[in-house]
């Protein structure tokens, strides 16, 4: 019995309202060679999660196009607003997460769900487990560390995290990850996801934890293994970031003054040097929750990150389900995913994708 696969008249009951999308992509056979093994023998993967408001249909001889604008769900947490807002001042943070998340209607329950992953790490922050790395179901390795949010003097009267009427529960949302310094984001499966993507970063340029590169990419696979990449390589030094002197004021609890600075003079004054300026260029930083010497040395330390140039990478290749903040090798060179942009074509059948990469150099003691 032949299928009719005639799907217009669906489609054009949808342009008026928002529906529910996922976006798929995948290669028959599969060629996700360095992905997990399950994902390898489906062949397909899942791109996208979120919801299409309406769309335009364009009418042409044989054929009508429907185009619609895709968001994810933080376009809900947008658009729900707060009233009413309880004070959270003290609170674990991913526990605020959680029941912020809960005031906009996410649902926690299955494995699926939006909310399963934060309700899952809130539920683990209450039992105070030590671990703080974890591994989500799609093999990519992830840190939470819980965080006490700072309290106000006097809670009922003047709350240090008590929202406004009308702000929206992603700005309060962003008001938290910002004062914990996570990243909240939505992944390809719509599970909301709340992470320290900074501190396994650091501890990789400070010499304590390596990254895990999740993608493997080459120019030339006989000689270094992974997917080959096409058309070209971009690979420059970002000068513009790019620091040699770190100034910290600090005090202690018993409100001693604390000033440390360092300077890297061959920046100044050695042309041969590599992060060389000519001039001497301040990373200053005034705050009092260091709160004693050996915190704002460790500090700058950290800081010193910003004396070598960031490297980064731009290349193109056939689609793999890569996003944003995924580690991978090019060459056998670690970098962070800054942005990808994957690109389908039906009638052309083809998944291609554009990468771009950062990576900070290892610190110089």
């Amino acid at each position: 019995m032949a299928v009719d696969n005639n799907v217009t008249s669906v489609l054009l009951a949808l342009q008026n309202k928002n529906f529910y999308v996922e976006i798929w992509a995948g290669y028959s056979p599969c060629i996700g060679a360095n992905w997990d093994s399950c994902s390898r023998q489906r062949g397909f993967y899942k791109l996208f999660t979120g919801i299409a408001q309406g769309g335009q249909v364009e009418k042409q001889y044989g054929k009508n196009i429907m185009t619609s604008k895709v968001v994810d769900y933080t376009h809900v947490l947008r658009s729900v607003k707060i009233f009413n807002s309880p004070w959270f001042d003290g609170m674990k943070d991913i526990n605020a997460i959680n029941e912020i998340m809960r005031m906009g209607g996410f649902r926690g329950t299955g494995g699926f769900d939006p909310l399963s992953l934060i309700s899952a790490l809130s539920d683990y922050a209450d039992r105070r487990g030590p671990n703080v790395f974890f591994h989500h179901f799609d093999g990519r390795l992830f840190k939470m560390e819980a965080f006490a949010l700072p309290s106000g003097y006097s809670r009922l009267e003047q709350p240090g995290f008590k929202f406004k009427d009308g702000q929206s529960l992603m700005d309060a949302i962003t008001d938290i990850s910002k004062k914990s310094a996570k990243t909240f984001y939505f992944d390809e499966f719509g599970i909301a996801h709340y992470e320290n993507v900074q501190d396994m970063i650091e501890a990789d340029y400070l010499g304590k934890v390596s990254l895990a590169p999740l993608f493997q990419f080459s120019t030339n696979p006989e000689i270094i293994g992974g997917q080959i990449v096409f058309n070209k390589v971009e690979r420059g030094y970002d000068m513009a970031t790019t620091t040699n002197h770190i100034k910290i004021m600090s005090n202690t609890p018993d409100m001693h003054l604390i000033i440390k600075d360092a300077l890297d003079w061959g920046s100044v004054e050695n042309p041969e040097q590599e992060g060389f300026l000519g001039y001497i260029k301040t990373l200053y930083q005034q705050e009092g929750m260091f709160g004693s010497l050996r915190a704002v040395v460790n500090a700058i330390r950290k800081y010193k990150v910003t004396w070598r140039p960031k490297v980064n990478l731009r290349f193109e290749t056939y689609g793999l389900p890569l996003r944003a903040n995924d580690m991978i090798t090019l060459d056998g060179e670690v970098s962070r995913v800054m942005k990808v942009n994957h690109s389908l074509n039906a009638q052309s059948n083809r998944w291609w994708m554009e990468v771009e990469c950062m990576r900070y150099q290892p610190v110089k003691n």
